[in-house]
């Protein structure tokens, strides 16, 4: 089974989280994934990569809309790509296989398996249309695409992930629940470039650091939190959309929308005055 190092959290971008010292958490988070291009800072710095074995920068080009439920069946008779294609709907391999790339970065038809969006490939292949995402501490079934109509994983996943030939859809996990990505990482939200205000949902690394516990940037964290000061020092910080998804006391202050939906961070009331 073939995995590619591209992390899902890069891409020349920012994560949305942070609003201390961005450019340094950048910086860490670049160092912290390495070939894999997770690179992502919490409010506004930038960091490259999310294709690393196989290519590396933002963009679209690849194209394809799903496993085979929506792909379509892979057909081994005529096929205009050469020798398949990536796109939806796939063709040029036999039954059973998929277009997928190897750690050349050609295009191959290799045995599929059952993963489908945001799914582990760490032991079990990828669905036909998906490709198996290489990161540091995870590896998650990637949708093809050649630009973000492809992406129909749900709201957030943008068609960003590049392998230099071809380029995936971020996963579109949930970053109030921290469900959809795999084990080893948690889900979060990205900002294409700082100040930008277009974001998007992607996995990336999960620290250890609980909601509330001091951070220094948002891979400290688990899953579903950003790393953000108000007062004092930074803090893992819970995603949220209403008041109802944070802890007693606490609100949901908002600053930033995805697609259609409003997200906050969770914060307690500033004292009275």
């Amino acid at each position: 089974m073939t995995k590619h190092g591209a992390l899902l959290l890069s891409l020349g971008l920012a994560l949305a989280g942070c609003d201390s010292d961005p450019a340094t958490d950048a910086g860490v988070i670049r160092d912290a994934a390495m070939d894999s291009g997770a690179g992502e800072d919490d409010a506004g710095g930038g960091d490259e990569d999310a294709g690393r074995d196989a290519g590396g920068e933002t963009g679209s080009d690849a194209g394809l809309d799903g496993g085979p439920e929506d792909a379509g069946p892979t057909d081994a008779g005529v096929c205009e790509d050469s020798p398949c294609r990536l796109v939806s709907p796939q063709c040029g391999c036999a039954a059973g296989e998929g277009c997928t790339l190897n750690d050349a970065s050609e295009r191959v038809c290799e045995p599929s398996g059952p993963g489908g969006e945001g799914a582990d490939c760490s032991v079990d292949a990828c669905q036909p249309g998906f490709v198996c995402g290489d990161g540091p501490d995870y590896d998650v079934c990637l949708r093809f695409c050649a630009d973000d109509t492809d992406c129909v994983g749900g709201e957030g996943s943008r068609c960003l992930i590049d392998f230099g030939v071809a380029r995936a859809c971020t996963t579109a996990c949930d970053p109030v629940a921290n469900t959809g990505c795999p084990s080893g990482a948690g889900c979060t939200i990205v900002q294409t470039a700082p100040g930008s205000g277009d974001y998007f949902i992607n996995c990336r690394p999960a620290g250890a650091a609980a909601t509330g516990d001091v951070c220094g940037n948002e891979l400290d964290c688990e899953g579903g939190n950003s790393c953000r000061s108000a007062a004092g020092p930074r803090r893992c910080t819970a995603w949220c959309r209403t008041d109802a998804d944070c802890g007693s006391g606490e609100t949901c202050v908002f600053e930033l929308t995805v697609g259609t939906t409003t997200y906050g961070r969770c914060a307690l009331p500033p004292p009275p005055t």
